[in-house]
């Protein structure tokens, strides 16, 4: 109900038509603990993940799970990636401008998120197989429904939806994190594309001419090497 009722008030903000009643009930909802999911996605351990993955004919399914977990994405935001977003892509180091490819970016395309520096395992074949891309193809054609229905019917993945990837891979870096206090949460928080405080302003990112120094100096790298 909360989630319709956003919808819905945004909508009539939109038409500019009163909706006071919306705000009162999007108000008595929360405080009836509406923003406390119900039900969440199973985290997927990464050797699980791996495994399906590399069992998979369809290279451009094996490669966007490597991606998404090494980037703690959602399925729908790596799979819609083209060649333009990689702006560095080497065997060791690949930089994606996700430019408004998450839909948490389209209103500021600018924030700190903008970048991720993917290191460490699965790097190379990652970059293997964006080097294969031609400008108008997308990472993978496959859709979160698409494969969500093929893991209900996959005994080892029927307790898992692609959403489990992101939340896998958040769930390991904070069990590391938790007991390393080298690892900078706020890193975690940035690789995970959320809403945090950052000391790198919005309007620094955007007039920044450099965009591969950019991305090293938010320092993604940090984690997705653990990933």
């Amino acid at each position: 109900m909360l989630t319709y009722g956003k919808i819905m008030s945004a909508i009539f903000g939109r038409m500019g038509w009163p909706r006071l009643d919306i705000s009162n009930l999007l108000a008595s909802l929360r405080l009836q603990g509406a923003e406390v999911p119900i039900h969440q996605a199973v985290p997927i351990p990464r050797q699980t993940l791996e495994t399906w993955a590399r069992s998979q004919p369809n290279m451009t399914v094996r490669i966007c799970c490597f991606l998404a977990w090494k980037t703690a994405s959602r399925w729908d935001d790596v799979s819609g990636l083209q060649r333009h977003n990689f702006i560095l892509c080497t065997p060791t180091e690949i930089i994606i401008d996700w430019s408004t490819v998450p839909k948490g970016r389209r209103r500021n395309p600018y924030k700190p998120s903008k970048y991720t520096v993917v290191v460490g395992r699965l790097t190379n074949e990652i970059a293997a197989h964006v080097w294969t891309m031609n400008a108008r193809e997308t990472l993978c054609p496959k859709t979160t429904s698409a494969i969500d229905t093929a893991w209900k019917s996959d005994p080892m993945m029927a307790q898992f939806t692609c959403h489990s990837i992101k939340r896998g891979a958040l769930t390991h870096l904070i069990e590391l994190g938790s007991t390393c206090p080298e690892i900078d949460p706020t890193r975690i928080s940035l690789l995970a594309k959320h809403e945090h405080i950052y000391d790198l302003a919005a309007g620094t990112i955007r007039y920044s001419a450099n965009p591969i120094a950019t991305a090293r100096l938010l320092r993604t790298q940090d984690v997705t090497r653990l990933l």
